[in-house]
């Protein structure tokens, strides 16, 4: 960031950076639960803070630093600059393998016990990746010295009647903003854009899984195959004795809600949500700029697990890396049941075939 700044020096116009919401895990602690609104990212006033947060987490420590760093040259050049705060991204093509590792779990999975813990019923906020894309465009389009030049717009989940980036002119999208005229950038304040992106809907991570749970056992025959023909995780067995019957082997009631245990029990703890611990984020900026974000959780998730569900069959590298993310032990009970139903289903041939053709030629190799 410091090149480019230095590199471009007063023909910078407009600097877009992409921002988090682990910026607020290194700032002074609200004394409310409220949402975490944008001025609440404040450095604490004493070095033993600074530090203390500054070790916790060096990844919000560094992208606030870049916001502070673009603060003080953006006056001192005169350029534009906007800091999207994103939270948890979720959506296709997703290479951290979190949202893929969740979804494998609950499909081939499900009777599986996630480690019951509190912050399961902690309110989280996700951000989708579509959102993302178009807070970028929606900050160029409101930043850019030539407001006139037109930029493209992805297309949203929601209905046709409520896009994601406000179909608004470009003079009543800027009516809070000063005129971005050549002469007028000259004379005002340089403008600047700090903003939270999120799904307006935060949910607790339980109901975030279980829908994603619902809609991995709903959409294949993978529920009915493990609940009828094979066996179940040993580690749980302790947990699934207390189940009735009906509960063991009705593929509706196992696809119905996560099924948790404490350690003992055989819970396994769930490690890829949420990245942070300050909880939710607002979104009320955003929608004061008009900026359309995602209003509810369902469809942003029905569309990449829809992703998902298809790519298990398309991108076997990263089939194979989504499976490695999965925790130690469940590892091979998902592999195992992975091939289990592509075998009934007399499909073969899916991204899972590299897996088992690697791991049959280390084999060879010993």
């Amino acid at each position: 960031m410091n090149d480019k700044v230095k590199i471009l020096g007063r023909r910078l116009a407009v600097y877009i950076f992409v921002s988090t919401d682990s910026v607020y895990e290194v700032c002074s602690k609200k004394k409310d639960s409220s949402f975490l609104v944008e001025e609440d990212a404040k450095r604490p006033e004493t070095k033993e803070l600074y530090d203390k947060f500054k070790r916790k987490d060096k990844y919000g420590h560094k992208k606030l630093k870049c916001e502070e760093y673009l603060d003080r040259k953006s006056k001192e050049l005169g350029f534009s600059f906007a800091s999207l705060r994103l939270c948890d991204v979720v959506g296709p093509y997703d290479d951290t393998s979190r949202f893929w590792s969740t979804y494998l779990w609950q499909k081939y999975a499900p009777d599986v016990a996630i480690l019951e813990s509190k912050s399961l019923d902690e309110k989280i906020s996700i951000t989708f990746s579509h959102d993302a894309v178009n807070s970028v465009l929606f900050s160029l389009r409101m930043l850019s010295p030539s407001p006139s030049v037109p930029f493209p717009s992805l297309k949203s989940t929601q209905s046709s009647n409520s896009p994601i980036v406000s179909q608004s002119s470009p003079s009543s999208v800027r009516k809070s903003f000063p005129s971005s005229s050549k002469s007028d950038r000259m004379s005002d304040q340089p403008r600047s854009i700090i903003v939270n992106i999120a799904c307006h809907e935060t949910i607790t991570l339980r109901d975030f899984l279980t829908k994603i749970k619902r809609f991995a056992c709903n959409r294949s025959r993978s529920s009915s195959l493990i609940t009828s023909t094979m066996p179940l995780k040993s580690g749980n067995q302790s947990l699934l004795k207390s189940l009735s019957t009906n509960e063991k082997l009705d593929p509706k009631a196992l696809a119905n809600s996560i099924i948790t245990a404490s350690a003992s029990r055989g819970g396994i703890e769930f490690p890829y949500y949420p990245s942070v611990t300050r909880g939710p984020v607002s979104c009320a900026h955003a929608i004061s700029m008009s900026l359309r974000l995602e209003k509810n959780v369902d469809s942003g998730v029905q569309t990449v697990c829809e992703f998902f569900n298809t790519a298990e069959k398309e991108y076997g590298k990263e089939l194979q890396a989504a499976v490695k993310n999965l925790p130690r032990t469940i590892r091979n009970l998902v592999r195992m049941r992975m091939q289990k139903l592509l075998e009934c289903d007399g499909a073969i041939g899916s991204g899972l075939d590299s897996i088992d053709q690697k791991k049959r030629k280390r084999e060879n190799e010993k």
